[in-house]
């Protein structure tokens, strides 16, 4: 069975990461370190068509960590920046580059006024400040680094991208919000200095906010449009991608709070993807239109053993692929005379074999020394919706600390 499954190889990508967040007057600093820990069992392609393409698979580009920096708020205005010395790469054969220089990897600014008006924009994938139930502070305590759980997962796909958006409060409490993300096209240098087709994603996206009695509900729309590539992937060579497919797709999430310090949760997130015939010199000839399915349900507990506290636990379902198949050209026989190929269209599916299910406690606390420790532990079953994966275990360690 051919299997195609969510570039997921960013999560946990170091064994270490360090950040550092700052106001954006520099008065105060607020040093941001989390350390997180990753296993898992080898694993290989079930079958020689899998493996070709899992060897070909292009992890794109990501700055690391994930960890959001602290949040500056002042009179409206609210600040985030995030600096990393790691930007890895992943290559076809799995080999890997790092730069140690410290750039800025992500920032978000928002303000808003007494009309009613919000602004924000961002770099780095930081949509989530903005967008969707996690920007209410309502989503569950979260340190796994994968964007939040209980926005549109959609957002994501372009995990690097600048984010604009403009949002206005009616009189009776509705909060409407608009926007665009973009991920500008670059190129991946590869082994033996060829290069990955230019890949780049844009989303517009609509969503509305409202509050009934207790209960928060955020509906969101938009529109994911790629460039040589497609939800998730990219790829080079024998399996180049030269297509624009368009994925619409809806999602609906909600916070309640079921006793005075406890809050549920939920997220649900459908979209659509076009079918597209690829351009480009490659043994992919297209694809059908394929449905996107993805869920969370999480709970939040304040002061659970002393004041101050929090602890969070999601259980989730990432992006999975429900339905869809592409047209591959395999090779069926060689020419015993001139040795040329001789080559058939099949059809794959492009559902995956197992479903992901995603489980992750974080608890974070004051400490009697200043700052907050957060600790946090992921369990993944069957990652990347692969039947044959063995589950995967990781572990993460944060503490955060205000100099003034």
């Amino acid at each position: 069975m051919f299997k195609l499954n969510y570039a997921t190889a960013a999560f946990l990508a170091a064994l270490c990461a360090n950040a550092l967040a700052f106001d954006s007057l520099s008065r105060s600093e607020q040093a941001d370190t989390a350390q997180i820990g990753y296993r898992s069992a080898p694993h290989q392609c079930s079958d020689a068509l899998s493996a070709t393409l899992c060897a070909a698979r292009i992890v794109p580009t990501r700055s690391i960590p994930a960890m959001p920096a602290l949040t500056v708020s002042v009179n409206g205005v609210m600040f985030s920046a995030e600096y990393t010395p790691f930007s890895t790469v992943q290559y076809p054969l799995g080999l890997a580059d790092a730069n140690g220089s410290l750039r800025l990897a992500k920032m978000s600014y928002r303000f808003s006024n007494d009309r009613g008006s919000a602004y924000g924009f961002g770099t780095g994938g930081t949509a989530g400040a903005f967008f969707g139930l996690q920007s209410t502070g309502l989503a569950p305590l979260s340190l796994s680094g994968e964007g939040s759980r209980f926005n549109a997962p959609y957002f994501d796909l372009a995990n690097s991208a600048t984010h604009v958006g403009y949002g206005i409060t009616f009189r009776n409490g509705t909060v409407m919000r608009m926007g665009m993300l973009s991920q500008a096209a670059s190129a991946s240098s590869t082994l033996f200095q060829l290069t990955a087709p230019v890949a780049a994603r844009s989303l517009a996206t609509a969503e509305v906010q409202k509050a009934f009695g207790e209960l928060t509900g955020v509906v969101t729309i938009g529109q994911l449009q790629e460039t040589n590539s497609v939800p998730g992937m990219t790829g080079s060579g024998a399996l180049a991608l030269g297509a624009s497919p368009s994925t619409a797709f809806a999602a609906l999430a909600g916070s309640l709070p079921l006793a005075q310090k406890t809050t549920f949760s939920a997220m649900a997130a459908l979209g659509y993807t076009t079918g597209y015939e690829n351009t480009a010199a490659s043994l992919i000839d297209g694809a059908s239109g394929s449905r996107t399915a993805a869920w969370s349900l999480g709970l939040g507990q304040k002061d659970v053993l002393r004041e101050g506290d929090s602890l969070g636990f999601t259980v989730a379902m990432p992006l999975k692929t429900m339905s869809g198949s592409m047209q591959i050209s395999t090779p069926l026989a060689q020419n015993q005379v001139d040795g040329a190929l001789q080559y058939a269209s099949q059809s794959a599916s492009l559902q995956p074999t197992g479903t992901e299910k995603d489980l992750e406690f974080a608890y974070a606390t004051p400490m009697r020394v200043g700052g907050q420790l957060t600790t946090m532990a992921l369990m993944k079953f069957q990652p990347g919706h692969d039947a044959e994966a063995p589950t995967q275990f990781g572990v993460g360690l944060r503490y955060l600390r205000t100099f003034k």
